[in-house]
């Protein structure tokens, strides 16, 4: 018999730790706690998923697979996280490859379970605002193997990890490195050398150890400074439970490495915050009322918008079409 889970255990999770109690209670029967180890595949693209992953320890990244066999990483999750996004989206095939990199454990659910949570506005709203940073560090992870020497490569991949992980060391191979960032073993060996020569990190029989954070931030490019302050601005650490108490979402940052900044905050949206008032009937997604969300992720306004800020237009393909508040068909399970 499977002992019962407790709320610290998975709240160790950012996503679900920013859940009110209400919604953990009703989360904690469907959810368990598994190990991972490294290799093992998460998802895969056009393969169908059972389960969907919140990383409470291990490390998942996801990686774009070529015809001949070859892969880059484009992005790395950890325990501010999900893997499995593409349920949120309303579709149960993967999108891309999803594979442990680093052994650890996740709260394991169903993606039918999901798939009917995501109907409730709050939950999808917190849930789009990973998947949002998500797809920022992508973008930002594809320019930056563009133009940036695979030094600063190098250090920004290392960063990424350092702040979803306890302690300073790593245990990744040369030969792992090369494959993550889709180049040659010997352009790794011959970067991680110069890290090594600055006194930045030691490396020895597939251990890195981080010797200067602070030197290995100076010495990245600017793109890890700017996926941290994405995560830094999108992620909360408590969810609203109603669209008219909690409109909008503060970020906090989340868990591990991404300390919450000054410049994080949003005091002139907490001023604008309505008032607790009676229900409004749900909106239909094609009039998803956006105007109680900060300024600077408002969609722009449009000829035929409303005058109250709500969208006459459908909303782009990739926001699910159900009506707010509707249950959603259950996608079959696997056999």
């Amino acid at each position: 018999m499977r002992m019962p889970l407790r709320i610290s255990e998975v709240s160790r999770n950012t996503l679900v730790g920013a859940l009110d109690e209400a919604d953990l209670q009703r989360w904690l029967p469907f959810m368990e706690v598994v190990d991972l180890p490294a290799g093992k595949v998460l998802s895969e693209e056009g393969v169908k998923t059972s389960h969907v992953y919140f990383p409470l320890t291990a490390i998942v990244s996801k990686l774009h697979m070529m015809e001949d066999g070859s892969s880059a990483e484009i992005a790395v999750i950890g325990n501010e996280g999900l893997v499995g996004m593409s349920v949120v989206m309303g579709e149960i095939s993967g999108a891309i490859r999803a594979v442990v990199l680093i052994r650890g454990d996740a709260v394991r659910m169903h993606t039918d379970f999901l798939s009917g949570e995501v109907a409730r506005p709050h939950i999808q709203r917190l849930l789009l605002r990973f998947i949002q940073a998500l797809i920022l560090q992508m973008s930002h992870t594809a320019a930056c193997n563009r133009h940036h020497v695979l030094d600063q490569q190098l250090c920004r991949w290392l960063l990424l990890r350092l702040d979803r992980v306890q302690g300073n060391d790593l245990l990744m191979t040369q030969e792992l490195i090369a494959t993550m960032l889709g180049v040659r073993r010997e352009g790794v060996t011959e970067a991680a050398t110069k890290l090594q020569k600055a006194g930045l990190i030691r490396y020895a029989r597939g251990r890195i150890e981080i010797v200067d954070r602070a030197g290995l931030e100076q010495r990245s490019c600017e793109c890890y400074s700017v996926v941290k302050k994405i995560y830094d601005r999108l992620l909360p650490r408590h969810a609203p439970t109603s669209d008219d108490a909690a409109p909008y979402l503060q970020p906090q940052g989340f868990a591990t490495g991404f300390a919450r900044s000054p410049s994080s905050s949003w005091p002139h949206i907490a001023a604008e915050a309505p008032a607790p008032g009676p229900r409004r009937a749900a909106l239909p997604a094609s009039q998803f009322a956006v105007r109680h969300l900060p300024e600077h992720i408002r969609v722009p306004r449009e000829p035929n918008d409303l005058p109250d800020g709500s969208m006459q237009r459908p909303l782009p393909s990739v926001v699910p079409q159900a009506p707010f508040g509707a249950a959603w068909p259950s996608p079959s399970r696997d056999v």
